[in-house]
């Protein structure tokens, strides 16, 4: 009976470091949305640029992975 209760606090301090690590996450993402939004409107022709480029290349890759040459 002791070795369950064991397992049950550990599983609810466990589960607890986990929703704190999921807030601190959540956080940081919130941060960086944040930042990625101030740049885009500061630099939205850049922005656009990076994504055109971004689109671009995973084009080619994936265009040379499905025809075997890459």
């Amino acid at each position: 009976m002791a070795k369950e209760i064991n397992v049950q606090q550990e599983l609810k301090k466990t589960e607890e470091r986990f929703q704190q690590g999921m807030k601190k996450l959540q956080e940081e993402l919130n941060e960086q949305k944040k930042l990625v939004d101030q740049f885009v409107k500061e630099n939205p022709y850049i922005a656009l640029g990076i994504v055109f480029i971004t689109g671009l290349g995973l084009g080619v890759l994936l265009t040379l992975a499905a025809s075997g040459k890459g």
